[in-house]
């Protein structure tokens, strides 16, 4: 029977999950993190995860009455909302089972790092570092912070750090089992009121943000197979599927191209072309989402309903009839598939329509 713990931290507003575990670290004494993993996972890891692992068995031991539970922490202290779309319903399964029992890296953990989400050093503002110190006592890693593609606060609009300015020290290491409690580096030095460099990209770094959070909200709406139905209706709409069924990817890779080079200011402006090449490669319409670059995710959402908000509300056209046409399209014969095609643009266009008139 596994012990209670006789503390735990309530997390913060917008708290990383591995802040929260480093403060319960830092609490209770230990000299050594793996002494701490020991203690919350059961396992012997000497690192800091982004994602809890063997959840089942650390909120069997928080303590009775903490208000904590394993939804709220993966739903408000990482960054699972988002990355259970990235992972494909073939080891959607493995991933959840890796956080309600898992003893190691394997799984979410791994599909984190892959996806691109998440940046590849801790990273603070220094003014939430001296607000928070001022109003909590002690600073903490927040997780809107750590997404890699967006490198400013989403409050302050500076830019975030990772090394002291004066000394160029690391302000974590690279495991995460040392974090900054305090606004000021290993060295002694202030890391508040600091003169940061001007980023030409807020309003496209917001907008990222404002999508990805927007994403998390719903995320129990969506799935990576409901965003590739979403994908392939669109598809039809818009003419990118012929009537023999194949993907007219020159006509649609084309007009992805051009929205970009015409939207600037927009979200696109975060968008690698490298990444765009790359990821048109992969059959992501039919298939598989294949994304390492997370503007580009969101802006397929624009490109093909307009908003992130549009896509969600594109729900009522996701049946099991849908999904049974487009899994039996390789099986249909010619005929079966024009009579079906031209039955879903119909259905499709008189959607429209009634978008319209209301």
């Amino acid at each position: 029977m596994c012990h209670t713990l006789a503390f735990f931290p309530t997390p913060y507003p917008d708290e990383d999950f591995r802040s929260l575990v480093y403060r319960y670290h830092i609490r209770v004494g230990y000299d050594n993190f793996y002494s701490t993993c020991l203690d919350l996972y059961g396992s012997k890891l000497n690192r800091n995860l982004p994602i809890p692992i063997n959840m089942i068995a650390l909120t069997n031991k928080l303590p009775i009455n903490c208000g904590i539970d394993m939804e709220s922490l993966l739903n408000h202290n990482t960054f699972w909302p988002l990355l259970r779309i990235y992972i494909h319903e073939s080891n959607f399964s493995k991933s959840i089972s890796s956080i309600q029992y898992g003893r190691n890296t394997i799984g979410a953990n791994r599909y984190l790092i892959h996806s691109g989400i998440l940046s590849s050093q801790i990273r603070y503002c220094s003014e939430c570092l001296k607000e928070d110190f001022h109003r909590y006592g002690e600073c903490f890693v927040h997780l809107s912070h750590q997404i890699n593609d967006i490198d400013i606060c989403p409050i302050h609009h500076i830019r975030l750090i990772t090394h002291c300015p004066v000394c160029n020290i690391n302000l974590t290491n690279e495991d995460g089992t040392s974090l900054l409690v305090t606004p000021y580096c290993l060295n002694g030095h202030s890391l508040s009121n600091l003169h940061t460099e001007k980023c030409n990209t807020i309003i496209a770094q917001m907008q990222l943000y404002h999508n990805v959070q927007v994403i998390c909200e719903n995320s129990k709406k969506l799935s990576q197979k409901e965003i590739l139905l979403r994908y392939r209706l669109a598809c039809i709409r818009k003419g990118y599927t012929g009537i023999s069924g194949s993907l007219e990817k020159e006509k649609l890779f084309n007009d992805i191209l051009d929205a970009i080079a015409t939207s600037p200011d927009s979200i696109v402006a975060l968008v690698d072309y490298s990444d765009v090449s790359r990821t048109l490669s992969k059959p992501i319409f039919f298939n598989y989402l294949y994304f390492h670059s997370l503007p580009f995710f969101i802006f397929l959402m624009y490109f093909f309903y307009g908003s992130v908000e549009e896509l969600l509300h594109s729900s009522f056209l996701l049946t099991d009839e849908l999904n049974k046409v487009f899994d039996g399209v390789l099986t249909f014969t010619r005929s079966e598939y024009i009579q079906t095609h031209l039955i879903l643009k119909n259905l499709l266009l008189s959607f429209d329509e009634v978008a319209v008139t209301d």
